[in-house]
């Protein structure tokens, strides 16, 4: 049984959701498939689990859904289908944004104001904002597609610093 509800006013964008847009709480229990059914379901609250107190147990599952979409959004550029690559990247970003917050032990709280809230975050790629604020606006381009993957790679070597940082 799933229970559908709004989506909250401060995660309203236009690339993830509109005023009429309403979500549903996933009764899946894999990681990957609660992750490719909703945009920020643990943000979001669809699931009891809390990723940002846990980073160690979630962004490196992230990190291999990324993987998985890379290879899917190269080969519909490879094929000239740029269109196809929507709802990949769509995906793609806003798992993105979840691993960054995450790693930096918050939650991401709206997607209103993300520019100001990345500003605060310890752990980011340099210029970040900049850049994803360009992806979202054009996640279809190929160029989007690029500098997503270069954020993920940047992404996978702060979390190993963060890893060593903590082991010590």
């Amino acid at each position: 049984m799933t229970k559908q509800t709004k989506v909250p006013p401060q995660f309203y964008h236009p690339l993830f959701f509109s005023k009429a847009s309403v979500m549903e709480r996933c009764e899946k229990k894999v990681f990957k498939e609660v992750m490719l059914s909703s945009f920020f379901p643990y943000d979001l609250r669809l699931q009891p689990e809390e990723p940002w107190k846990q980073p160690q147990d979630f962004v490196p599952y992230v990190f291999e859904l990324w993987n998985e979409l890379e290879t899917k959004i190269a080969l519909l550029h490879k094929k000239r289908q740029a269109h196809a690559t929507q709802m990949s990247m769509k995906y793609g970003v806003a798992n993105f944004i979840s691993a960054l917050f995450w790693m930096n032990g918050v939650k991401v709280s709206r997607l209103t104001h993300l520019d100001e809230d990345v500003k605060e975050l310890t752990y980011k790629p340099i210029n970040i904002g900049e850049r994803i604020a360009f992806i979202m606006t054009k996640p279809h381009l190929y160029h989007s597609f690029i500098q997503l993957s270069e954020l993920y790679q940047e992404l996978q070597k702060l979390y190993a610093k963060l890893v060593i940082i903590h082991k010590k």
